[in-house]
C-alpha cells in the first residue's frame, strides 16, 4: 500500500490498516469475552488459558468480579462494559443508571458491547457524553474488509466483530477453528463466552442443559458445572486451537482499547 493521491488512506492510516486491520496479511487479532454473569471459576479458567498462550484480551463485564478487577487487569487485559438494557435488568434502570453502576466496579472502562447487541443510537449518544471511546455492538460473521468507523457526533469509534462462539454453536458444524476466517483483509475481532469455554459447548443444547439444571449460575460451583462439560470438539477446543494458530503464525493479540487508540492516532 503506497501513499499517493489515489490512495484513500494517509500513510498513517495505511500503517494502521496493515497492522490492525490485516490489510495485506494477518497481523493482529482482538480477542473478546462477554462475561454474561459467568462466575469467577469460569473466568479463572479462561484466564488460565490466556496465560498459557500469552494472549491479551478484552473482557466485557456484566457484574463485579475479582477475577476481572484484580487478576485480569494485573495480567494486562482490558475490561469494558456489557450493559443489559432489557426490561427488568438486574444491572439497573435505564442506560444512564446501568452505565453508572457498572462504572463503579470498572471505573477505567473505555468501551462497551451491549448484551444481545440491543441498543439504540440514543444509547450510543449517552456513552459518548459519558466519555466512552468505542462501542463494539455490531456483528458480521466472517465479513471481510471491516474497518473502524469514527462517529464525530458521538466522539466515539464504532467497531464490528466478525466471529463469535454463540453463533457457531447455534450451527454445531461451525464449531471448529476453521470457521474463523483469519486470512481475509479487515479487522479480526472475535468473541467468546466464558460459560461456553468452560463447558466446551459444541452446540447450544450443551449450554441450555446446564442453565436448566442450574438456573442461578452465579451460585454454582466448579464441580457441579464440570458434570455438564462436553468432552468432544467444542468451544474451548476452538479457543485453544485458535491461540495455537496465532502463536505459530506470529499473529499478535491486542485489546480493543489498543486498536481504538491506534485508529485515532492514525488520524481518524
Amino acid at each position: 500500500m503506497t501513499d499517493s493521491t489515489n490512495d484513500p488512506f494517509s500513510s498513517k492510516m495505511a500503517a494502521f490498516a496493515a497492522t490492525y486491520a490485516n490489510w495485506e496479511s494477518p497481523q493482529t487479532v482482538c480477542l473478546t469475552f462477554d462475561q454474561d454473569w459467568a462466575p469467577d471459576y469460569m473466568l479463572s479458567h479462561v484466564l488460565d488459558i490466556l496465560d498459557e498462550y500469552q494472549a491479551t484480551a478484552t473482557f466485557l463485564a456484566t457484574n463485579p468480579s475479582s477475577q476481572l478487577s484484580d487478576r485480569a487487569l494485573a495480567s494486562g487485559h482490558e475490561i469494558g462494559l456489557h450493559p443489559n438494557l432489557a426490561p427488568n435488568s438486574t444491572q439497573g434502570d435505564g442506560t444512564e443508571d446501568i452505565i453508572h453502576r457498572l462504572r463503579k466496579d470498572f471505573p477505567n472502562a473505555e468501551g462497551t458491547r451491549f448484551h444481545l447487541l440491543g441498543h439504540s443510537y440514543r444509547d450510543l449518544m449517552l456513552l459518548g457524553e459519558a466519555g466512552f471511546h468505542y462501542d463494539v455492538s455490531t456483528f458480521r460473521f466472517n465479513c471481510p474488509y471491516l474497518l473502524p468507523a469514527w462517529q464525530a457526533d458521538l466522539g466515539m469509534t464504532l467497531l464490528t466483530y466478525c466471529w463469535e462462539d454463540g453463533y457457531t454453536t447455534n450451527d454445531a458444524y461451525l464449531t471448529t477453528v476453521g470457521s474463523i476466517a483469519i486470512d481475509t483483509p479487515g479487522m479480526k475481532i472475535v468473541n467468546f463466552h466464558p460459560l461456553n469455554v468452560f463447558l466446551n459447548c459444541a452446540q447450544t443444547a450443551h449450554k441450555s442443559a446446564f442453565q436448566k439444571a442450574v438456573p442461578d449460575m452465579s451460585s454454582s460451583n466448579k464441580g457441579e458445572a464440570m458434570q455438564y462439560r462436553f468432552n468432544g470438539q467444542g468451544v474451548e477446543s476452538v479457543l485453544r486451537e485458535f491461540l495455537n494458530l496465532l502463536n505459530k503464525r506470529e499473529i499478535r493479540t491486542a485489546t480493543l482499547k489498543d486498536l481504538t487508540a491506534a485508529y485515532r492516532d492514525a488520524g481518524a
